[in-house]
């Protein structure tokens, strides 16, 4: 069966292939195939109202860094567990361990991502080769500004041209081992002190072979945006703030962090269950490195936070839901959380497939590529083929889908020949194709198709 076409998918910042019915049941109890870990709770810089750097998460969170032998223990308690994010609160980078948890992952079919966020200010050499080597699903990298002068204004203590130092060292790595992960996302978050630099951001994520993304800022009162406007142009985004979000949609613009509960519980780096990414005033009992993770996932307080969340039963003071801005504002507005927006949630992790093209012709500036199921491309789709991704020979590092299940899956590349002035004609090459298949572990991995 042939998949569909390629569809945006803003998680792995490539494109999607979905063909599946899901089974809209939830399931009871859950067993999430994701967790979060922070492997740090130390950050060295001083962003503006940040609660790390206001130390207001000091006194639930504490100041540590996940240790290798209890990410050893998580790892090998819970064989289930398929992949997990490492940031949270605090810098990744700063674990001196991390090198040595990038390959024991890696060596158990683990995929670990940081899309929560780095600043990527301090990491050593031996850090970024280790990040291609072991195949760190995807890096997100806060960078709220195209000059040194104005990222600093909100990353306080930040050197912008380190951070742009350290991700041309993880291109050289990725040319260095023809891979295309980490998948890169420069993060922006939108001020009205660095509106201006939108474009020029963007502009410069794109020669660092980076995905471009603006993010909200969560407090409006600090360099609010100064031409409303002129932000939403430059920044193609609807909305400019969290406030007008709310206004315009009738829910906050952080809503999904409460889906955390079902799909992807957060742990502090040293074990406590905290259950989302957004809570330092209440743990919900229990270690994840001395008792057993699903019975922490399960247990009593966590199963009547997601109750409460969906609106099923009273607040409760033990609960630290109730305690959080996110569910006063469901409380508030009725706005529960529902079956059916945490049905997505639950479905078992797609498999992020990172596509590297290699070609000996200096005639070729381009491919098209595309995946379909099976071990053969359908003859029509041969003659009509459906449109692709963009893989630029020369520049790009690689291109990113999403395949839905395990299985044999076949690359194809449309080879082009693309004249700049456009006065030569574009001839139409053959398709050329790569049968492969997709094991159920990792839920990341790469693949090469080369045109000769």
């Amino acid at each position: 069966m042939t998949l569909p076409n390629a569809a945006v998918n803003r998680a792995t910042g490539g494109w999607a292939i979905h063909n599946q019915k899901e089974d809209p049941r939830m399931p009871n109890p859950i067993q999430p195939r994701t967790i979060q870990i922070d492997s740090s709770s130390h950050c060295q810089l001083a962003c503006r109202n940040c609660p790390t750097a206001s130390r207001a998460i000091r006194p639930l969170v504490g100041a540590g860094h996940l240790q290798f032998a209890n990410f050893q223990t998580l790892i090998e308690r819970n064989p289930w567990l398929a992949e997990m994010e490492l940031a949270n609160w605090g810098e990744m980078f700063l674990n001196p361990r991390l090198v040595d948890m990038l390959q024991f992952a890696a060596e158990r079919k683990i995929s670990l991502h940081g899309d929560d966020g780095a600043n990527l200010n301090f990491a050593t050499e031996k850090t970024l080769e280790a990040l291609v080597k072991y195949r760190l699903r995807s890096l997100t990298c806060a960078l709220d500004g195209a000059t040194p002068e104005t990222y600093s204004q909100y990353r306080v203590r930040g050197n912008l041209e380190r951070v742009i130092g350290h991700i041309e060292s993880i291109n050289r790595y990725r040319r260095a081992y023809s891979s295309g992960l980490p998948a890169l996302t420069w993060q922006f978050v939108l001020f009205g002190h660095n509106q201006h630099e939108v474009e020029l951001a963007r502009a410069r994520a794109a020669r660092l072979g980076m995905r471009f993304v603006v993010k909200l800022a969560w407090d409006g009162a600090f360099s609010p945006i100064r031409d409303a406007e002129a932000a939403r142009l430059a920044a193609r985004t609807r909305f400019v703030s969290r406030d007008e979000f709310r206004a315009a949609t009738g829910i906050n613009y952080k809503r999904s962090i409460c889906y955390q509960l079902w799909s992807n519980p957060s742990i502090n780096w040293d074990g406590r269950m905290l259950g989302c990414c957004h809570n330092y005033w209440g743990e919900f009992g229990g270690n994840a490195f001395t008792g057993d993770l699903l019975e922490l996932v399960n247990g009593g307080r966590m199963r009547y936070a997601r109750d409460m969340l969906m609106g099923c039963v009273p607040a409760r003071d033990d609960i630290p839901c109730s305690a959080c801005d996110l569910y006063r504002e469901l409380r508030e507005t009725g706005r529960w959380i529902t079956d059916e927006e945490l049905v997505p949630q639950l479905r078992e992790p797609g498999i992020l497939l990172s596509v590297v093209v290699k070609s000996g012709r200096t005639d070729l500036t381009h491919a098209d590529i595309f995946v379909v199921s099976g071990s053969r491309l359908d003859p029509i789709q041969a003659v009509r083929p459906p449109v692709g991704e963009r893989f630029t020979l020369g520049e790009s590092f690689s291109v990113c889908c999403t395949l839905p299940r395990p299985g044999e899956y076949t690359i194809c590349a449309i080879p082009r020949r693309i004249d700049p002035t456009f006065r030569a004609p574009n001839p139409r090459l053959p398709v050329v194709t790569r049968c492969f298949t997709a094991p159920a572990r990792p839920v990341s991995q790469e693949e090469t198709i080369t045109i000769d």
